[in-house]
């Protein structure tokens, strides 16, 4: 038998022989060039821009398309490749379109950096040095890219190691799914939330990995084994606590049966990218340069206003339920100014809340309830993109978010003392998909412990009230409760306006505007 190291050194040879031409497809051409090193890679790509330039300058109406189809990938690379010698050689073509005749029929797109709420100079800049610049290269070298969500991640490294350490192993490497199906279901996760962003990446990965591209016109040309889990998507991702025992019996018995190890793999992914939606919209990810044609944006404009919609995050999952206890925040309702805000939370922070939260009412039931109902009350409002109609990959569910009801006869409360990751949840994914667990617990302890000790300018402080409060808000949003922590806490440590973000960012993503952002009132960094 023919050794796989053997196989892939041909495989490499045989590739190094071909040179890439100006009439491939732009990307597949220039990640393939991208796949080399140093000098190779330079060399090829230097030819590949020569033929751009000739071509352009002997016939310029005929290859003013091909210059406007690798323009846009060019452009990203000479701002945001990690090799020094792609981002002079790339500079170089953008600077000779500019000047050329024929810059008047090529269109470049802005660059705004990796988000649309931070400055560009905030961010860690692309040639960093050091184990940042590491991770750097080991993104570009899977992606031929970095992606914008992962260069905000940059600010905390050690979070950004452990991200694409689980990303690599549950979209690349050995798992019960192929790995097109994988990137086909990351596709399927985030257009619950619109994200047209995370959808084109996923596409692209969907693509280079031999995903069949009429699968890309919907879930109508997609095998029915993955049409049959658009329903489990849809209440994964807006409604858990609708799922039942039949819905999961559903898909693994019968014709195009889910086993047992591809169904638990499948629920990772689609968990994980419902949950990356809500990172890239909070943080306003602003998509890559050659994706930013036609992208949608979640900053609000006049023309847009006009079309608001409301969030469905106001509403409830049982109609009986109309009350709301905004009261329980008169203290907080008054929007202070940013300064006083922090200045308020850095007191509790440092000083405890004891005299706060003993002020409340301390019955349990009612506590749980009203730390999760206050924000259905509020006003939110937002935007959803019309520039891309993705319900083609969400099927015929038109589920979205409701808000838990407490007191609904149709489910009941997720007591977590009774089911629980740590002694279930673990076991179960370590059973039928084997390696996920540790590496995804390792994820959320440290997601959970992740901080620096900085509150706004204020560097040394015992963040764990706000974090904790965060947390076992979330939690609550989705129903789940646990009986070991005082939700007095979340009304004290998270102002009425970080709830209605934090909410947002949980449950409908897709809604969140610059305007929401701004508005946060609390300076965190």
């Amino acid at each position: 038998m023919t050794s796989t190291r053997g196989s892939l050194a041909r495989a490499d040879s045989l590739r190094r022989t071909e040179r890439p031409s100006v009439v491939e497809d732009p990307r597949i051409a220039l990640n393939r060039i991208l796949a080399y090193d140093g000098a190779v890679r330079t060399s090829l790509l230097e030819q590949l821009i020569k033929e751009l330039e000739q071509g352009a300058e002997a016939t310029p109406d005929s290859h003013a398309s091909i210059i406007q189809s690798y323009a846009p990938s060019l452009f990203r690379l000479s701002l945001e490749c990690p090799y020094s010698d792609v981002r002079r050689v790339c500079q170089e073509f953008v600077d000779w379109v500019k000047q050329s005749p024929i810059s008047q029929n090529i269109d470049l797109p802005q660059d705004i950096g990796p988000s649309m709420f931070f400055p560009k100079t905030a961010t860690v800049p692309v040639e960093a040095e050091g184990a940042t610049r590491q991770l750097f290269e080991d993104i570009f070298a899977t992606l031929s890219r970095i992606p914008h969500f992962q260069w905000l991640m940059a600010w905390y490294p050690d979070y950004l190691r452990r991200f694409i350490v689980v990303d690599n192993f549950i979209m690349r490497q050995q798992g019960p799914l192929p790995i097109p199906w994988r990137h086909y279901l990351a596709i399927m996760a985030a257009a619950r939330h619109d994200c047209y962003y995370l959808v084109s990446l996923q596409e692209q990965e969907f693509l280079a990995n031999g995903g069949p591209p009429i699968w890309l016109l919907g879930l109508d040309y997609a095998p029915p084994k993955l049409r049959n889990i658009a329903q489990l998507n849809a209440l994964l991702c807006h409604t858990p606590w609708l799922i039942t025992r039949n819905h999961v019996e559903n898909l693994v018995k019968g014709a195009d049966a889910w086993s047992m190890g591809e169904l638990v793999h499948a629920l990772v992914l689609l968990s994980t990218f419902h949950s990356l939606c809500g990172f890239i919209y909070g943080m306003g990810v602003a998509p890559e340069l050659d994706l930013a044609f036609d992208a949608p944006t979640n900053t609000e404009s006049e023309s847009s206003a006009a079309a608001r919609t409301t969030d469905p995050s106001t509403q409830t999952s049982d109609s009986s339920s109309k009350t709301s206890s905004s009261a329980s925040l008169s203290a907080l309702d008054a929007a202070p100014s940013d300064q006083d805000a922090t200045a308020g939370m850095l007191q509790r922070l440092k000083n405890g809340a004891s005299e706060l939260i003993s002020a409340q009412e301390d019955d349990k039931a009612q506590v749980f309830e009203k730390a999760g109902s206050e924000v259905g009350a509020l006003d939110i409002m937002g935007t959803l993109s019309q520039c891309a109609d993705l319900s083609r990959f969400t099927g015929d569910v038109s589920l979205r978010y409701l808000d838990f009801n407490v007191k609904s006869a149709e489910y009941s409360i997720f007591r977590v003392q009774d089911y629980c990751w740590e002694d279930h949840g673990y076991e179960l994914v370590n059973q039928f998909y084997q390696g996920a667990a540790q590496l995804l617990d390792d994820e959320f302890t440290y997601i959970y412990n992740m901080t620096d000790q900085t509150f706004g300018e204020n560097r040394g402080i015992d963040t764990l009230p706000f974090r904790r409060a965060v947390w076992y808000y979330v939690h609550r949003l989705y129903g789940m409760s646990h009986d070991d922590y005082d939700y007095r806490e979340v009304n004290v440590f998270l102002p009425r306006e970080v709830k209605a973000f934090t909410k947002k960012i949980a449950c409908t993503p897709e809604f969140i505007s610059q305007t929401d952002f701004q508005n946060l009132i609390l300076k965190l960094r």
